[in-house]
């Protein structure tokens, strides 16, 4: 079994569902492992690739295995199945006061083909049911995130200067339903480095 963890210091978010409304989650951990496609033994890669021919030669084929076996690229030579274990956090009701609530944790779990070329490279793949992530997206090395309210404040120091400049700013971003993310930052920073 292959285990990843965001200990590595790279973000990861992920929509969990492709049913209803579209969420970026933060992950905090997955595991992923192969499986035989056709017996859906577990094992390592070699124990679990199988090779087209068998997968259309196979008696017990499923409604699925007939379905990406039709719909496989040309350059598919073989497939392995995967099973993906995500943990991930999502979000808290505002709270009033000094209430803090522990993080909103949650897992799920995933399975999907891959078509493998004649050397093992990725050509393709299919998820084998409905639910699945629609996109797992992590922030490129060096760069940070940039939102729709950015592009109204890009620096505020918590001065009485800036919050003067901030009222005409924070109605615009009202109207638009953004979040200042300068405003934000400066109260992350000042978070940590104050001592209660």
């Amino acid at each position: 079994m292959l285990t990843k963890s965001v200990s590595e210091k790279k973000s990861l978010i992920y929509d969990p569902d492709s049913n209803g409304q579209i969420w970026n989650q933060p992950v905090y951990g997955y595991e992923i492992s192969y499986y035989n496609p056709i017996t859906d033994l577990p094992g390592h890669l070699n124990q679990t690739k199988v090779t087209m021919l068998e997968i259309a030669e196979n008696n017990n084929q499923t409604s699925f295995l007939n379905f990406f076996a039709r719909k496989a690229g040309p350059q598919t030579r073989s497939a392995v199945g995967v099973r993906m274990h995500v943990n991930y956090v999502f979000e808290n009701p505002p709270q009033k006061g000094e209430t803090q609530l522990p993080d909103n944790l949650d897992s799920r779990d995933y399975k999907f083909l891959l078509e493998l070329d004649q050397n093992d490279n990725i050509v393709g793949g299919e998820w084998t049911k409905n639910s699945h992530p629609i996109f797992i997206w992590g922030a490129a090395e060096g760069e940070k995130p940039f939102g729709y309210g950015d592009d109204l404040i890009q620096s505020f120091d918590g001065s009485v200067e800036s919050l003067r400049n901030l009222t005409a700013v924070a109605k615009e971003g009202s109207k638009k339903n953004v979040v200042l993310g300068a405003v934000v930052k400066y109260f992350i920073n000042h978070a940590k480095n104050s001592t209660a």
